[in-house]
């Protein structure tokens, strides 16, 4: 699973997939929206140096041995569209995706997005909303039905702030800048867990905003 892909607006994602064994693997990708539902995006692939454009919301590719898999995205939509993948494989694969935004103006961003394979129910992000920087999160919810996330908040004293629920959607995505959705880590550090209620796991990813428009990402645990 790859927990956070953003196309459009000024915002591109990259995916990149590896074989590195000795055997082709049949490869399907499967993309979604934030509400769950089956997302479309026009596709840049590249496979063994020949490119070939494509739409659709699943993307089926044989990877070779020793070989990679560019899946590009995001350069030929007007408006942002954000949402996760779903990597599925008859062999074990490698990779990740790099989202880049691109301002009108100032320098351009990016962050990365390993590839998971584990699922668990809990994510747990730490955070830093002090000095200027806000830390942002996103969820993917991997049950095909709808999830309340429980997220609890601690400040880094080890102190409880609270507890607050998040839902999410079967299959369904959302992102979101903490202290705008869970106000009682403004201007704090700490750590935020996030717990599924629901049977098939979550994945996430933790999104650190400067004062100066630029941002990166930030593992999960």
């Amino acid at each position: 699973v790859l927990s956070h892909i953003a196309a459009g607006g000024g915002w591109d994602t990259t995916i990149t997939l590896v074989n590195t064994s000795s055997s082709a693997v049949p490869t399907r990708l499967a993309f979604y929206a934030d509400d769950g539902s089956a997302l479309s995006l026009p596709l840049t692939v590249t496979q063994q140096g020949v490119s070939q454009g494509v739409t659709g919301s699943t993307l089926d590719r044989v990877i070779g041995p020793n070989t990679t898999l560019l899946v590009d995205m995001g350069t030929q939509l007007t408006s942002i569209v954000v949402g996760w993948a779903d990597v599925t494989s008859v062999g074990p694969l490698g990779g990740y995706a790099i989202f880049r935004q691109t301002p009108q103006t100032g320098s351009p961003s990016e962050g990365t997005v390993p590839l998971q394979s584990q699922f668990p129910s809990t994510v747990t992000l730490a955070y830093d909303n002090t000095a200027g920087f806000v830390m942002g999160v996103a969820l993917a919810n991997l049950s095909t039905s709808s999830a309340s996330i429980t997220a609890t908040m601690w400040d880094d004293s080890g102190n409880l702030l609270g507890t607050q629920t998040i839902t999410i959607a079967g299959s369904g995505h959302t992102a979101f800048v903490l202290p705008n959705q869970l106000t009682l880590t403004t201007g704090r550090r700490g750590i935020v867990q996030f717990q599924s209620a629901a049977t098939g796991g979550i994945t996430g990813l933790g999104l650190r905003f400067s004062s100066f428009g630029t941002f990166t990402s930030v593992p999960t645990m």
